[in-house]
């Protein structure tokens, strides 16, 4: 049958063969690269895409991630708002990146991944925007504590899964490079078993063929072959030299892939300096920690010991009569622990727990650890020792209650603190030192007052309103001496006029005696005559004598109201400087509030170690402000007394105005009746001439007898009232006591004469 083709049909059928098996082999060709460049087009279109979008997220997510924690950690309010506002250009290219990530993703799984990454970012915006609010309200502290409870974790959180999300991309673009270096492999088998099999074929149709399939390549096959192992094997820095003419060819897009593998080599070499770096912070965080004062212990899953650092293990030897003899730093469960310590460890609640372990009071934490899918990978434990802070604040509170009853004569015991508790304990004590002065100062002149000593003076070094109130109650005292000698000096001058006048009176009373006996004889006989006209002067005398008897009585009344209204303007007096003392305590009382105030914010600030102390200034807050509210109580009765001494001083004054009007009336009687008895004497003289004489000597002898008994009688209740004044103010003390003997003195010499 072959003699019977000819050349030409053997031609045609050999170039036919050849033309079908070409047409096989280039069809093959075709359909590997179609494949290879679809491949690398997924790769070049949707994962180094997504590979760029997480890079982007990743870093905006570090960027937001920093900014957050040196907000939390900045000093100031100011500061920490700054810082926050610094982070908001990081959440706009999350979003940014974000949303471009969402464009490019295919699969289902793609997706769901992408909705628990933007989980993750809601929930990480939302902490840091309540952290925003916080800081805006002015609260660093809370804000502080949002941070390490919401905000930390969250970003960690994200960031975690930002990790495993570019890893799985990485090994996604790790995995296509593979299979193009496989297809590129295959298909150059391909190409040489057909190169071997039609080699006529391909002397014939070579350059047609070389041509199209370089067109496709945009390169030799070998070449292309190669620099897909040199990609595969890591090389990406050669240039590779793509036939621009052709932008979708072969080698375009391995140009394009190495490329975009480059910058990806780059980054990763960037990332793993970063994590190079976060494993030389982490080596310093453990050597941190294990100098770190308060006692640290890192547990795993199973509770076994994975960390203690040198103040654990220092702790743990004080405990070692409450641990196995055989427990070590590295020994040991949670079972070897105490009692107390292993009910915390086996919670691992997160809360803080205050415990007495072996006779020392510890504040413990245990905080559960979580890996990337939330389940429990350790422990870590820690405590504060507040033994001592504890045993502070008894005998801050013992030494505020015994002040509270009264008792100034305890101290704190400043030697054994350190700190913020050993300064407020000496605050305290010089707080509760210018009290006990003060209060001190005011028993002593309290006391000399009780024994009429109005010479006793505080001369102590006194400040603020302590040295107010000594100041005042010096010019009290002061005052009240002036007083009292000035009633001194009148009451002896009384009582000395009071001596002379019944002197007196005894002198006259015996002359009238004597002028009695004599007239009493000579007007015997005209007794019976004259009695009519007598009696009737002697009633008009009477009347006279009673009308100067209410006069005297009148202005003697009069005195004594004038003397109640001088004692009412005392008492007034005394209580305007009684609301001067009291408001005088009321001031100490709001010093002592802001005392304990700014003892409160010192406590705040030394955070769990204060709390005690803090405690103790709420009680000595307390107590200032039932000072301050009896203080209150203590003016409203003063006010009280002031307004009813008011009331009573304006009586006296009208009872004063009203004696004065009596005393007029009572001088115009004694007037009335002195006329009357100078009439009624007329009409005696006008009867009787011849015993007028006699009878006048007689009557003005009865008179002059009555006048010097009532006057003697008067005397003698003068000189009573001024010896009961003068035996109450004998018992005061005056700096006119010297001056007061002198005149007394005087006054009796001159009674004598």
């Amino acid at each position: 049958m072959k003699d019977r083709l000819s050349f030409r049909a053997r031609l045609a059928l050999g170039l036919g063969l050849m033309a079908l098996l070409l047409a096989t082999v280039c069809a093959g060709a075709l359909l590997a690269t179609s494949r290879m460049q679809l491949r690398l087009d997924h790769i070049a279109r949707q994962t180094l895409p997504q590979v760029q979008h997480l890079h982007a997220l990743d870093m905006a997510a570090a960027r937001i991630a920093r900014e957050l924690e040196a907000a939390a950690a900045a000093p100031a309010a100011a500061d920490a708002a700054a810082r926050m506002e610094q982070a908001l250009p990081g959440w706009l290219d999350a979003r940014t990146s974000q949303a471009a990530l969402a464009r490019v993703v295919v699969t289902e799984e793609q997706r769901a991944s992408l909705r628990a990454l933007a989980d993750m970012q809601q929930k990480a915006d939302k902490a840091a925007e309540q952290m925003a609010a916080t800081l805006a309200a002015g609260d660093r502290e809370y804000a502080q504590v949002r941070y390490a409870e919401a905000v930390e974790p969250a970003l960690t959180s994200w960031r975690q899964l930002l990790e495993i999300q570019v890893g799985e991309r990485q090994q996604q673009v790790q995995w296509a490079a593979l299979d193009a270096q496989r297809e590129a492999r295959h298909q150059s088998w391909a190409l040489a078993l057909a190169g071997g099999a039609g080699l006529l074929l391909a002397l014939a149709v070579g350059a047609a063929l070389l041509h199209t399939a370089r067109r496709l390549l945009g390169g030799d096959p070998s070449e292309a072959a190669a620099i897909a192992l040199r990609v595969s094997a890591g090389d990406l820095d050669t240039a590779l030299t793509a036939d621009t003419r052709h932008p979708r060819s072969v080698l375009a897009q391995l140009a394009n892939m190495q490329a975009l593998l480059r910058e990806r080599r780059d980054a990763d070499i960037a990332t793993r300096a970063q994590l190079q770096a976060m494993a030389n912070e982490s080596a310093t965080i453990r050597d941190a920690l294990d100098h770190a004062a308060a006692p640290t212990a890192v547990f795993d899953a199973a509770g076994q010991p994975l960390f203690l650092n040198r103040s654990m293990r220092l702790a743990l030897a004080g405990f070692a009569s409450h641990l196995p003899p055989d427990m070590d730093e590295d020994a040991g469960t949670t079972a070897d622990w105490p009692g107390p310590l292993r009910a915390i460890l086996d919670a691992a609640d997160a809360d803080t727990h205050e415990v007495l372990v072996a006779g020392r009071f510890l504040l413990v934490s245990c905080a559960p650890v979580l890996d990337a899918n939330g389940a429990v990978a350790g422990r870590v434990l820690h405590w504060i020792d507040r033994t001592t802070d504890i045993e502070a604040g008894r005998e801050i509170a013992a030494v505020v209650a015994h002040a509270a009853q009264g008792d100034l004569s305890h101290r704190v015991s400043t030697e054994h603190h350190q700190g913020v508790l050993r300064d407020a304990g000496a605050a305290l004590n010089r707080l509760l030192d210018a009290t006990a002065s003060s209060h001190g100062e005011l028993e002593r002149l309290l006391d000399a007052l009780a024994r009429g000593d109005l010479l006793a003076r505080s001369g102590a070094p006194l400040a603020g309103v302590f040295g107010r109130l000594q100041t005042q109650a010096n010019a009290t005292f002061s005052g009240l001496s002036a007083l009292v000698g000035h009633l001194q000096y009148a009451s002896d001058t009384i009582n000395a006029a009071s001596t002379t006048l019944a002197t007196g009176n005894a002198e006259l009373s015996r002359r009238t005696g004597q002028h009695a006996v004599g007239l009493r004889e000579a007007v015997a006989a005209t007794t019976s005559l004259t009695q009519g006209l007598r009696q009737s002067s002697d009633a008009a005398q009477h009347a006279s004598e009673q009308a100067a008897r209410a006069h005297q009585a009148s202005g003697h009344a009069g005195e004594e109201v004038a003397g109640v209204t001088r004692a009412m303007d005392s008492i007034q007096a005394g209580t305007r400087r009684i609301e001067g003392f009291v408001d005088t305590v009321d001031a100490i009382a709001f010093q002592t509030r802001l005392v304990s105030l700014n003892a409160a914010i010192e406590a705040a600030h030394a955070g769990p170690r204060g709390r005690g102390f803090a405690a103790v200034a709420a009680e000595v807050r307390s107590l200032a402000t039932r000072t301050t509210e009896a203080a209150r109580e203590i003016t409203a009765l003063v006010r009280e007394a002031h307004a009813a001494a008011t009331e009573g001083a304006q009586r006296a004054r009208s009872a004063t105005d009203a004696m004065h009007a009596i005393d007029v009336a009572a001088a115009r009687v004694n007037a009335l009746m002195t006329e009357i008895a100078t009439s009624a004497q007329t009409q005696y003289d006008d009867v009787n001439a011849v015993n007028g004489v006699l009878e006048v000597l007689d009557d003005g002898t009865r008179l002059n007898s009555r006048l010097v008994e009532d006057a003697a009688g008067t005397a003698a209740r003068l000189r009573e009232q001024a010896d009961s004044l003068g035996g109450l103010l004998v018992r005061f003390r005056t700096e006119n006591g010297d001056a007061d003997e002198a005149v007394n003195e005087d006054v009796e010499e001159r009674g004598a004469a």
